[in-house]
């Protein structure tokens, strides 16, 4: 080799050597920025997201509160009445008990689906084998077993199975809601 084409190749090291260390070195900190950002924003979304979760299920909680409420206190008052009634009456208080029964009937077609969507929220959650999940399914069972024959006996059994199951749906919403507590929060209250 000439010992001017070395010199040239000697140069040419020089300056390329340099520039493609600095060209590798920002590569290699572009691509960490570039990671820590998408990090941030898989973070940043997933806590969003558990907030989300949250507000519904509180916003459920309350709901199902509310709910209950006026379902117990509507059906202990008709249940009341119509007992007063019946113990006043006897067989001419037929058409109030009857009218109660249609009443249960209708909660007890409305209530499983409450169930279930409360069930398969719990297996989301990782809730599934809890007793309260069990418990839960359990309801559902003897909601659809209720025979709401026109008679008093029948009225009470079926009232107070379904305002139970209510109150375990409450139950049941306000441990989902504490498991997406410490989900969203968990992290933050380690020590």
């Amino acid at each position: 080799m000439e010992p001017a084409t070395a010199e040239l190749l000697t140069d040419a090291i020089k300056i390329l050597g340099p520039a493609a260390i600095a060209s590798w070195a920002t590569y290699r900190a572009s691509k960490a920025q570039l990671e820590l950002k998408l990090k941030q924003t898989k973070s940043t979304q997933e806590f969003g997201a558990r907030q989300h979760l949250f507000r519904y299920y509180r916003e459920r909680q309350e709901q199902l509160a509310k709910d209950y409420a006026k379902l117990r206190g509507s059906l202990e008052e008709g249940l009341g009445f119509a007992t007063g009634l019946a113990d006043t009456l006897g067989d001419k208080s037929g058409l109030l008990i009857q009218t109660m029964a249609e009443c249960i009937s209708t909660y007890s077609a409305i209530t499983p689906s409450e169930i279930e969507v409360t069930a398969r929220d719990m297996e989301k959650n990782g809730l599934a084998e809890t007793p309260d999940y069990e418990k839960l399914k359990s309801y559902k069972g003897r909601i659809s077993e209720l025979k709401l024959d026109r008679n008093l006996e029948s009225l009470r059994k079926s009232t107070f199975t379904i305002v139970e199951a209510y109150h375990f749906l409450q139950h049941c919403n306000s441990k989902l809601l504490q498991t997406q507590m410490e989900k969203l929060f968990g992290r933050y209250l380690q020590l």
